[in-house]
Order: structure tokens, then C-alpha cells, then sequence
């Protein structure tokens, strides 16, 4: 969040240094007469801005602390000033003189009105009936990035501010540098405290053992039920959702969280216990890892149309290393997702195949194996982009291979036993969508 309040001062800093340019509007030279006064003289502050005839809402600055305002002194000089930085002018009644360019204004009941038709640029400052501020005491001055720092602003008010002037997708990252929020460590070695630190920006150690959510939701009384129908009204946190045979977990809006084992050599089990139950169900989360951990249904292997890990609208997830397994129908599902990466998995005995895959883009498997999935078609992509299988490993799959629709799939350097290597070139989507590179670099 830091960072994004750091990038609202920053286009809060350039809207202010816009104004020192913008003031010469080079209305030409007046030719200065014996006439001349300085009846106008005063302290002015900033009260309306318009460019191409969209007014521009100042008052978020004012909000903010920064400060705006000219300065006409009695001798025809002055400055105008913008948080800590200083323009001077000269001046006499009727034009304004800053860097060589004169800029006409009037004065009517106590607003100087500047307007350019050329550039389509309109000004206001009222005048004020305060004392006008020292040049050292503007030099003195902090930034709006100083009052952050020192904790006089908050960086929920910049965000909320400035999302809502200037739009969401402004304080989004730019591709350079993410946001960053300090995240909570803690280690579990019980379901309870693992599904109870399941919250924003955490880090979750799991100690070697089994974690059985079905136990935790028999225990939660008061937990509330998921409605997908009433999702703009829900807060953050963990559902509880009823399935045909028992409930399932649903885990909604939470970002910034890592789920990782101990022991990576001895990793934590989590298992649930309905068949019609996902191990985990994910809403509407960003930012998140699952770590060298094992899923799948327990008790025993057998008929199962719940899954093992299931995505809805969810960006940025990293699921590595880790054993997905059925009887889950599939091992992953996702929904119109966004930049999901899955490394080094072994995934392997599932019922209807490996994974199914809507309205997403941009999903990567690597070096993982594929193994012992059987029924239906091992994996189904509807309607997605830049899907990518690079070093994984395709063997005793009982069923056709790809369904990729209209979806590319780019396959480099995988692995495949004879019967999944039939299946793929026998299908008709082989040289069209799905493209293939079996060559491996020379030594």
C-alpha cells in the first residue's frame, strides 16, 4: 500500500508542477502606461481549474493538505507557490509576468479569473482574507511523500482519495515495481489455527501432520453462509457453503496469502471429507501461494465430483510443488482467472480428468507430472489465452488428452507415454491451436 500511496503523491506532485507551466498562457505583452496600478494586490488561492472544458475537482488537493496560492505584493512583484516550490512575477493590474510570458487576468468580486481560449485553459483564485505565507515559510512546507512518511496523512485516505478522482486503475501497478505490504508469519500445527489465519497478507507454516477442514467446518456454528448471489455485499473471510453430501469452505476476497509446509521433505496433508466438496474453493482472491503442501478428499478413493484446488476470478495465484489427488474430479478448476502458475506438481488419480479451465488467461504449467487421471478429457480449456505446458510430464492418462476449443495451447519439451502422445496428434485441434516443440536444446 506504500507504494501506492507514494505513486498518488507523485501524480499529485505533477498536477501541482503542471499549474507553474500552465500559468504563462501567453496572452502577449501589454504596453505598460503611466496608468498602471497595483489596486489588486493581495493573497489568492487556487479555487477552479478547467482544461478543454472539463472542469478538474481541486478540492481533493485541499483534502490532502497541499497548498496552492498567489502572491501579488504592492511593489508589482510576487510568486506563486505549489506545496514547497517557488515560481516569482512581476505584476500590475490587468497582467502577470512569469519566465518572460504575460498572461492577462481580471478581478471581479474578489476572484482573479485567468482564461487562455488558445489552449483552452481557465483559472480562478479567490482572494483570501488570511496573511499571505513567507517565502520561507512555503520553503518549509512538506510534500504530500514528507507527510506520509511521518504518518500526518494516511495512506488509506491518499488511496481512497485519489482511486476515486482519478480512477482505480491509476493506483494499480504499472508493470515495474508491485505494492508491497509487510506480511504476518505464523506456524500451525492444528485445522483450527490454520483456517483462522487464513487472512490478508499472512504467511501460513503448516508443521508436518494432516489438517482435516471438514473437522474445523463441523465445529463452526456461526459461520456465515456462502451466497453467490449477494457477493458485492460480502466482507472478506471464510464461508461455509453446503454441498450434496457436507460443506465446503469457501475462502472469498482474501489477498496476500501464502499457505506453505514446514518441512518440505515431510509436507502437511489437507484433506477434506464430502465428495461433492472442493479441498479448497478460492473467490476472488489475488496474490496468492500454495507451497509444498499435499491435497486431495479423504477417506477412501472413490466416486467424487468435488475438486482439489477451484479458482474463480482470482490473479496472480502460485501453486508449486505440491501433490493434488483424487478422488477429486479434477485436481484444478479455475474461472476466468488471471496469471496462475503451476510448478513442479505431481498430479495424479482423479476421476474426470486433471484440469478443467474457463475464461482464463495466461496459465503456465511446468515440470509437472501427470499421472493415473482417467474418465473424461484430462484437460478442458474454454475460451482461454496463453496457455502453456513447458517440461511436464504426460503418462497413464485414461482418456482423450486436450479439448482446447478455440484456446492456444503452446506445449514445449513434455514428456508423453504412447497413448498420450496418440491422443494428441489424433486430435483435430493438433496444428491449429495446439502447438507442439518436442526438440530439446543440443548439449
Amino acid at each position: 500500500m506504500k507504494q501506492a500511496a507514494k505513486k498518488a503523491a507523485a501524480l499529485c506532485l505533477a498536477f501541482i508542477l503542471a499549474l507553474a507551466m500552465i500559468m504563462p498562457l501567453g496572452a502577449g505583452r501589454l504596453k505598460v502606461s503611466a496608468a498602471n496600478t497595483y489596486k489588486d494586490a493581495g493573497y489568492y488561492t487556487l479555487s477552479y481549474f478547467e482544461e478543454d472544458g472539463e472542469e478538474i475537482d481541486i478540492s481533493f488537493l485541499a483534502m490532502l493538505g497541499v497548498e496552492i496560492g498567489l502572491v501579488l505584493d504592492k511593489d508589482g512583484t510576487g510568486f506563486i507557490y505549489y506545496t514547497n516550490e517557488i515560481e516569482e512575477l512581476t505584476w500590475y493590474d490587468g497582467l502577470i509576468t512569469m519566465d518572460g510570458e504575460d498572461t492577462e487576468y481580471t478581478v471581479k468580486n474578489g476572484t482573479l479569473h485567468l482564461e487562455e481560449s488558445d489552449s483552452d485553459i481557465v483559472m480562478e483564485f479567490v482572494k483570501s482574507t488570511e496573511t499571505a505565507p513567507t517565502r520561507k515559510e512555503v520553503a518549509a512546507m512538506k510534500t504530500l511523500d514528507e507527510r506520509l512518511e511521518s504518518g500526518e496523512i494516511s495512506e488509506d485516505d491518499v488511496l481512497e482519495m485519489f482511486g476515486g478522482y482519478l480512477g482505480e486503475d491509476v493506483l494499480e501497478g504499472d508493470g515495474e515495481e508491485d505494492d508491497y505490504e509487510p506480511r504476518d508469519i505464523v506456524a500451525v500445527s492444528t485445522v483450527e489455527a490454520l483456517m483462522t489465519s487464513l487472512v490478508d497478507n499472512t504467511t501460513v507454516y503448516l508443521m508436518p501432520g494432516t489438517y482435516n477442514i471438514t473437522e474445523w467446518l463441523d465445529s463452526q456454528k456461526k459461520l456465515p453462509s456462502w451466497n453467490e448471489d449477494k457477493i458485492e455485499s460480502l466482507s472478506e473471510g471464510i464461508y461455509k457453503e453446503e454441498v450434496f453430501d457436507g460443506d465446503q469452505a469457501v475462502l472469498f476476497d482474501i489477498d496476500g496469502l501464502t499457505i506453505t509446509s514446514m518441512d518440505k521433505n515431510n509436507p502437511a496433508e489437507i484433506v477434506i471429507e464430502p465428495r461433492y466438496a472442493n479441498v479448497f474453493a478460492f473467490r476472488d482472491c489475488d496474490d496468492l501461494v500454495i507451497d509444498s503442501v499435499v491435497l486431495g478428499h479423504t477417506p477412501d478413493e472413490g466416486s467424487c465430483t468435488g475438486n482439489v484446488i477451484d479458482l474463480n476470478f482470482c490473479y496472480h495465484v502460485n501453486i508449486r510443488g505440491c501433490e493434488l489427488y483424487g478422488c477429486g474430479a479434477y485436481a484444478l478448476t479455475m474461472d476466468s482467472c488471471y496469471n496462475v502458475n503451476v510448478e513442479d506438481c505431481d498430479i495424479h488419480d482423479c476421476t474426470y480428468g486433471c484440469a478443467d479451465i474457463y475464461y482464463t488467461d495466461l496459465l503456465t504449467f511446468s515440470r509437472c507430472d501427470f499421472h493415473n487421471c482417467r474418465e473424461f478429457t484430462m484437460f478442458s480449456f474454454n475460451d482461454c489465452t496463453e496457455i502453456n505446458f513447458v517440461g511436464c510430464s504426460f503418462k497413464k492418462l485414461d482418456g482423450d488428452l486436450f479439448s482446447a476449443g478455440s484456446s492456444d495451447v503452446f506445449i514445449m519439451m513434455c514428456d508423453f507415454d504412447r497413448a498420450a502422445r496418440r491422443s494428441l496428434e489424433e486430435n483435430e485441434e493438433y496444428g491449429e491451436n495446439i502447438t507442439v516443440i518436442d526438440d530439446f536444446p543440443e548439449k
